[in-house]
């Protein structure tokens, strides 16, 4: 398996090796092509002067005879030289190599038949590579012979050695330079991501308090960051799970508790009075439907969370389902000295909608159940109704306790129950469940509180059915 650090090694490696490699090619090209371009202009120079001077003053001898005494008294020209008659046959050479054999080398041919003439390779009587140029003597109009001015490439190669060698030697430091630099990268890279893996992998083992260390502002930093804050979150989510399974735990165990001591008491011990045996059968029936909606709001969360809910949509008025609610928590209401009214003018009462009466019974339910949790005797709690748009805003508002704000917003979460010491009871899913059931309508729920003040929990719902 490549890990991220060798992928990264790789991938600088190679290119950083390439760029070198085609900067070297074009610096060694380009440098051999100066020196030799050098060394053809000052040979081309050294060339014309000799041929114009044999031209000048070969009016008065032969070719054979005035070379030897020409080519010696050229003083400025260092390189070899050879004199060539109108056949090809060389009638002098200043270093002596090459008197009396015929040239044939392709300078010397082009410069024979009277156009400038220039080779580069090796030569015929060395082991050597040279560069030759050779220019025509002209006398008048006619070629008399060719003269040709040659340099040894050995030690412009040496040179050009040298060079290559400096540039392969700059070039592996800077490919050096640039792999420990990667190596150094790598590590800024693949150290955080061995840290956040090893963190992450401690978590999944249920080690939640571990976090991962944040060593940079970047992506690595970033997802440090998302990991520790999941973390987090599931700690708190399990924490809530905890508390939600031993709360809901004691509302189970009370209404049975009750519901068994007084079967037992009805069934044991004969009771004198009928009004006690009322009161223990209405106990009964009482902490009965107290459990069947703890058990029926278990299913709801359950079959939600399964998204397994269907909805029973159909037209209703607004203004019933309202009336209806009110006169179902009005008596409760009352026992606990909280005036509860409705708001809705008769227009917004007689609008119809579509959707699961049922179900909004419940939300409605629901929200004022926790208006009367959170309201102390005297308060005040109102429930309404207004159009906006193409839907209704439903809302419920008391004058109640309100919510902190850092609880605000948890309040809609599963299990969570707020931290009021002077409210107990609920399983923590009413919020949760209402939020879903009205995000199944199409619509949302929004919350608005003021600490000691109050709380307003507004539900916007569409008319009909989307796409009725």
């Amino acid at each position: 398996m490549k890990t991220i650090r060798m992928r990264i090694l790789m991938s600088y490696g190679l290119l950083i090796a390439s760029t070198v490699l085609i900067i070297e090619i074009l610096l060694c090209l380009g440098v051999r092509h100066y020196y030799y371009a050098q060394l053809e202009a000052m040979l081309e120079q050294q060339a014309n002067v000799a041929a114009g001077i044999f031209a000048n003053y070969l009016y008065d001898g032969s070719l054979r005879q005035r070379s030897t005494e020409l080519i010696y008294n050229i003083p400025f020209i260092s390189s070899q030289i050879q004199v060539l008659d109108e056949k090809g046959k060389v009638v002098e050479d200043s270093a002596g190599l090459t008197l009396g054999r015929n040239e044939k080398s392709p300078d010397a041919v082009e410069a024979l038949a009277g156009q400038p003439g220039r080779y580069t390779g090796p030569a015929e009587y060395t082991n050597d590579r040279i560069m030759a140029i050779s220019r025509p003597i002209l006398a008048g109009a006619s070629v008399r012979g060719a003269v040709r001015v040659i340099s040894s490439l050995a030690p412009t190669e040496q040179t050009l050695f040298r060079i290559y060698l400096l540039f392969i030697g700059t070039g592996a430091a800077l490919l050096a330079a640039v792999l420990a630099a990667s190596i150094l990268l790598s590590r800024t890279i693949t150290a955080p991501l061995a840290e956040v893996t090893a963190a992450a992998e401690t978590m999944a083992r249920g080690q939640l308090s571990v976090r991962a260390r944040k060593r940079y502002e970047d992506e690595v930093g970033r997802l440090a960051d998302t990991l520790n804050h999941m973390a987090e979150e599931i700690s708190r989510h399990d924490r809530l799970k905890n508390e939600f399974i031993s709360s809901i735990s004691h509302e189970l165990r009370t209404p049975l508790t009750s519901i068994k001591g007084w079967a037992i008491t009805l069934q044991t011990d004969p009771l004198d009075e009928e009004n006690e045996t009322h009161e223990g059968l209405h106990i009964i029936e009482t902490e009965t439907d107290r459990l069947s909606g703890l058990v029926e709001e278990l299913l709801d969360f359950s079959r939600l969370s399964a998204h397994r809910v269907s909805l029973s949509r159909a037209p209703f008025l607004l203004g019933r389902l309202l009336s209806n609610v009110v006169r179902l928590m009005a008596p409760r209401a009352g026992r606990l000295g909280i005036l509860l009214e409705l708001e809705m003018d008769e227009d917004t009462g007689n609008v119809e909608m579509v959707a699961d009466q049922g179900r909004l019974r419940q939300v409605l339910i629901n929200l004022l159940d926790n208006a009367l949790k959170f309201t102390d005797r005297g308060g005040v709690i109102t429930i309404g109704a207004h159009c906006k748009g193409e839907g209704v805003c439903m809302s419920v508002h008391d004058t109640g306790r309100g919510i902190a704000p850092e609880e605000l917003l948890h309040v809609t979460e599963k299990f969570y129950k707020g931290v009021d010491a002077g409210v107990k009871g609920g399983s923590g899913l009413g919020l949760a469940i209402s939020e879903e059931l009205v995000r199944l309508h199409g619509g949302r729920l929004e919350i608005e509180s003021i600490l000691q003040a109050g709380t307003t929990v507004n539900v916007y719902l569409p008319l009909k059915e989307e796409g009725a």
